[in-house]
């Protein structure tokens, strides 16, 4: 991993901790997330383990209607390593989810 990468990652490591302790005291039944009337993007890397694999899976079944594009060639940092990638998926999201807002009815 590059330096500057590193630096930020020791920089920011308790506020990521705080994230998670955050994280933790959440709870949501998977019918929650079936009432929602949101446009929802899940974009998971082609390499991704297998338990963010199957949370994945959980989210996409329990959602209305989520796009969920798969990154090939990714790995966990997908959006240090896929950039541009990720940056052209979540331009289109937004696009049609603009549009579809726009749209009367």
């Amino acid at each position: 991993m590059p330096e500057p990468f590193r630096n930020y990652y020791r920089e920011t490591a308790s506020a990521d901790v705080l994230d998670w302790r955050t994280d933790f005291g959440f709870d949501a039944a998977s019918n929650d997330y079936a009432v929602l009337k949101v446009p929802v993007l899940l974009v998971r890397a082609a390499l991704a383990n297998p338990a963010m694999v199957a949370m994945m899976e959980a989210l996409k079944q329990a959602l209305p209607d989520p796009r969920s594009p798969i990154v090939p060639g990714a790995g966990h940092f997908l959006i240090t390593s896929h950039a541009i990638e990720c940056a052209a998926l979540l331009t289109d999201f937004l696009t049609e989810a603009s549009e579809d807002t726009a749209r009367p009815g």
